[in-house]
């Protein structure tokens, strides 16, 4: 899986595969939901 971010405020992710120089959007993340990120991680 690859990560591409999709806006300057790095909300909006595009996640999918890379197979022979073709990227395949698999799930378009608007809110950043599939890999949430906290500062106060414990």
């Amino acid at each position: 899986m690859h990560e591409i971010r999709v806006d300057r405020s790095n909300a909006a992710r595009m996640h999918g595969v890379i197979e022979e120089s073709v990227f395949y959007l698999v799930w378009l993340d608007r809110k950043h939901e599939v890999f949430p990120w906290r500062k106060n991680k414990k």
